[in-house]
């Protein structure tokens, strides 16, 4: 449900959501997600840094128990192996998106750390469809 997801994203909350309004256009970013955690409430820290999870595991609410007994119940998508590979070192869930590679236009090998390696978004109900569950 809305109030369960979270934008988490290396960039400011306004280049993200003229972003992801692209994608869900007509609708909004607000129609889908109750928080965007950005650069700025990490403290400009970058995206792969393990601290910028726990600011946003602070943003989302995310209780203590949760954190320390199931991280796994956070679920970070994305396209960057090296934020894949710190999620999972904070156990949380992960997804890879995207199978070729940004910089060589190779293949991109499904690291161990990714729980999912998916090709787009829109495969993403497919590999984790307990995200769409009522």
């Amino acid at each position: 449900t809305k109030d369960r997801r979270y934008v988490f994203t290396a960039s400011t909350k306004e280049h993200a959501s003229r972003c992801i309004a692209k994608v869900l256009s007509p609708s909004t970013v607000d129609d889908y997600f109750s928080v965007m955690v950005d650069t700025r409430v990490c403290n400009l820290d970058t995206k792969h840094s393990p601290s910028s999870f726990v600011a946003a595991m602070d943003a989302a609410g995310v209780p203590a128990e949760v954190r320390e007994l199931r991280a796994s119940a956070c679920v970070l998508l994305d396209d960057s192996v090296t934020n894949i590979k710190c999620a999972k070192a904070m156990g949380w869930t992960t997804i890879l998106v995207g199978k070729i590679e940004r910089d060589t236009g190779g293949e991109l090998p499904t690291p161990p750390e990714a729980d999912h390696h998916i090709a787009s978004l829109l495969e993403l109900p497919s590999a984790m469809p307990q995200l769409f569950a009522p």
